[in-house]
This record gives C-alpha cells, structure tokens and sequence, in this order.
C-alpha cells in the first residue's frame, strides 16, 4: 500500500486528502490489513468487514451445514469431503478457492487451506488504523459473520453499514444478481462523498452522473495508459 500511496500521491490529478482505499470480498480483510501499516491514508472501506482469512472460512462452512466446526482448521477430510465436491462443481467457487486460494497458499485439499489461512488475522492490527473507517455487513454473506467484531474493535472514527436481502445487496458482492451490491455501492457512494467533501445527505442528489462523480471524488482512480507507468513507478511489475 505504500508503494501506491508514494506513487499517486504528488500527482496533479490526485487530491491526497480523498484517496480511499476500499476491499470487497476477501479485500475486505486485505484492505484493513494494508490500512494499518500506512498512516497517510484518509479513508478505508472493508465491504465486508473480515477479520481473517480463517473467519470468512467459517462463515463459508456453517452455511454449508458442516458438522464440527469447532474444530476448524483441523476438521477431518471425511468431513470435509461434501463441501470439497460442492466447490469443485462450482465455476465460480472453484476459482476463488481451488484454483486462486489453493495455489496462493501451496496446497492441494480443502483441509490443507484452512489449516494454511490461521495465521492471516487481523489480531494486534485494528488499533494501528488511524483514518475513518467503514465496515459493511450484508445480511446473507457469509464472509460478514465477523463485521461486528472489527468493528467494536477499530478505534476512533468508524461506521457499520447493514445491507439487506430486502434491499437487493444482502448477499456476497459476486453472488448478487442482476445487478451486484449496487444498493450497497450507492450508500458506500454517499458515505464516503460525505466524509471526504463534508456535504451533508440531504444535499446529494444522486443522479448516473453524480454517481460516477462521488466515485471519482471519493477514489481519484487512475485507469487508462497512465495506470501503468503508476504502477511500474510504484514497485509493481504489470502484465498483461
């Protein structure tokens, strides 16, 4: 993070007062992460709040229904075994765990990840976030079981904002359909335009074009061909 902050911050385009870090999924626990080790930054967003990569497991495993998680990570392959196949047979699981999780952390089973995730936490590391932060909770994702708790453990300025079913944004941002999160994109849009500029709700209107506005304002994004030379700057090796 770092790397990025020193690459983007001196940038004419870039006002270092708005930039805004923000995790979805497994970001969510990443970008906290980051977050506590680089005091220059003013905001972070954890949608949603996760306090490992062992939590959001959990989570994941009681809604599968498998029995003995108490004795995560060290639940038997046996046991294991119907989650295993479930993962495998879907295109979209089998990718963030199997072919992405699998390989980051150099194993071959499901019980071998899990026993790999322990030592990723946020233990000793909330305390260290210095700029406002805001933590969401949907209602049905399983990765948000521990919202609640990085939350209560996050000094100072923070917000815990609840999605729900009912609001069409209380599943995992990838699952929803048709239109991922997008209650939860605009309310994340409002809140982060209202800490960073100071407006206040009632003055923000937020027609497709202030939408797209509040975004830039609040993340400075940088995309097209100046991203790479960013990066490169930043440390990062870019490919294709």
């Amino acid at each position: 993070m770092s790397a990025v902050i020193d690459a983007v911050i001196d940038r004419e385009d870039v006002d270092s007062d708005r930039i805004v870090l923000t995790g979805w999924s497994l970001g969510g626990y990443l970008s906290l992460r980051a977050a506590s080790g680089e005091p220059r930054l003013p905001a972070c967003v954890a949608d949603p709040g996760l306090l490992s990569i062992g939590a959001g497991m959990v989570g994941r495993l009681r809604v599968a229904g498998v029995p003995g998680i108490e004795r995560f990570p060290d639940i038997p392959a046996s046991v294991l075994a119907p989650m295993a196949e479930a993962i495998h047979a879907d295109r979209a699981q089998r990718w963030a765990v199997e072919q992405r999780g699998f390989w980051v952390h150099g194993v071959d089973t499901l019980g071998e990840y899990l026993r790999a995730t322990v030592p990723f936490d946020l233990d000793g590391r909330l305390t260290s976030i210095g700029c406002p932060r805001a933590v969401t909770a949907a209602e049905d994702d399983p990765l948000s079981r521990s919202a609640e708790q990085v939350y209560d453990a996050l000094p100072g300025t923070r917000t815990l904002l609840r999605f729900a079913t009912a609001e069409g944004a209380g599943d995992h941002w990838r699952d929803a359909q048709p239109h991922p999160r997008r209650p939860a994109h605009l309310r994340l849009a409002r809140h982060r335009t209202r800490r960073l500029t100071g407006t206040s709700a009632g003055q923000l209107r937020f027609s497709q074009e202030m939408r797209r506005r509040a975004f830039r304002r609040a993340g400075r994004c940088v995309t097209g061909p100046d991203a790479r030379g960013v990066l490169e700057k930043g440390g990062a090796r870019v490919t294709r």
